[in-house]
């Protein structure tokens, strides 16, 4: 197993950042301008809904991943739902979690998901 250099733990770092910066703006956006059309929020809707209907709102990583595919994400692209004291997903094991923040901020905005449907 390769040993992550400590310049490459430091842009995988900033790459997590940009990703949760993103999402944090997709909210934002939502929330001020009341854009239900954001395609960056309903990707992420989409891929945690994943979670939030399995069972104890958690997936093994292979599931995650094919999650993350189908929500039209790269699956190393979903860094930035596992960062910062609010993050949508942890961690434990084998199993990516969905986590309060995650449950809470899906059930604030899923009804975008069936906005788009209709």
């Amino acid at each position: 197993m390769a040993v992550k250099s400590d310049l490459e733990r430091r842009f995988d770092a900033m790459q997590r950042n940009i990703e949760a910066l993103q999402r944090q703006l997709g909210d934002l956006r939502t929330a001020t301008l009341g854009d239900n059309g954001d395609d960056a929020t309903v990707r992420a809707l989409k891929f945690l809904k994943a979670f939030y209907e399995a069972s104890g709102h958690r997936l093994v990583a292979s599931d995650a991943s094919l999650a993350a595919t189908a929500a039209g994400y790269d699956a190393r692209g979903t860094a930035g739902f596992y960062t910062g004291k609010n993050g949508s997903l942890r961690a434990e094991g084998s199993w990516r979690v969905l986590t309060d923040s995650g449950r809470e901020w899906f059930e604030q905005y899923r009804h975008l998901l069936d906005d788009q449907l209709n």
